[in-house]
């Protein structure tokens, strides 16, 4: 008896190692992380100057990027071409407090508008923060899905994520030829135009402003997705793309210039002549 309660004992004191080992891993990857957006947020700081000067900068990488346009619709890329910077900056890089989560980030987008004044310059800044799911949305979500996917009780569809990326509307002046599809100025949104031009409007890339993360459905289509993919994929790798893109302009103009049939006229005409001056010189002779 006093063997079996002595084993239970070290089996329980190894368990709360493990846990405890468990977090102070936890806490050494979250050190490790902020240390690394610290160092990291210097670089881009120093990049970003160098990146302003090259012309459509932004405009090609997010060209060049495979996934990028699947987010937005294509009339908008007119309106990407104006951007002069993009700027990714983490809370946890810019606070002394440690108990910042590294996941939270804000991006900044400078825009220089367009010359027909369709669209202003202006300088916009998008803030995204990690939250914790309330348990009773979380519950009421689940069963929704299930309801919506006619799942039976056994059948287990419950979502294991416990927070999210969510943000709040952030105050952007829509193109003018816009209007038709801008939300806040769509004053009929029950009626069938009026839903087709709100949802086109919210699938805009200007619909990505107004994203919360709050209200699946009727906001900007996998806005957390985009958000996460210019913190984590076009912004820390945009020379990158941007290389590629030039790459790949060089080659397409080696490509063209091989595949260009040669202009033999000048060297046909110059033989030509050359036979002719040669007969001449026999004939004298």
């Amino acid at each position: 008896m006093i063997s079996t309660n002595n084993h239970r004992k070290k089996v329980e004191n190894a368990l709360i190692g493990l846990a405890s080992a468990e977090e102070q891993m936890e806490q050494a990857e979250r050190a490790a992380e902020i240390s690394r957006l610290k160092a990291v947020s210097k670089i881009f700081k120093t990049r970003s100057d160098h990146t302003k000067v090259l012309d459509k900068f932004w405009h090609i990488v997010l060209s060049q990027h495979p996934e990028f346009a699947e987010y937005i619709r294509a009339q908008d890329f007119k309106y990407i071409e104006t951007i002069l910077d993009i700027y990714v900056s983490w809370d946890a890089a810019e606070s002394t407090d440690n108990g910042v989560d590294p996941g939270n980030f804000s991006i900044t987008f400078d825009f220089k508008g367009t010359e027909d004044g369709d669209f202003p310059a202006q300088i916009v800044t998008k803030k995204f923060w990690i939250e914790q799911i309330d348990p009773e949305e979380l519950a009421a979500a689940a069963s929704k899905k299930k309801s919506s996917a006619n799942l039976s009780d056994d059948e287990d569809d419950t979502s294991e994520d416990t927070e999210r990326l969510v943000s709040e509307a952030a105050d952007i002046i829509w193109p003018k030829s816009y209007d038709s599809i801008n939300p806040s100025k769509i004053t009929e949104k029950k009626t069938p135009q009026g839903k087709k031009n709100y949802r086109a409007g919210m699938k805009s890339f200007f619909g990505f402003f107004k994203w919360t993360g709050r209200k699946p459905g009727k906001e900007f289509p996998n806005g957390d997705d985009l958000a996460r993919l210019f913190a984590d994929d076009l912004f820390p790798s945009a020379v990158k793309y941007y290389t590629e893109a030039q790459r790949d302009g060089l080659e397409e103009e080696v490509d063209s210039d091989a595949s260009e049939p040669l202009d033999l006229s000048e060297d046909e005409s110059k033989g030509t002549k050359r036979k002719r001056d040669d007969d001449e010189d026999e004939d004298e002779m």
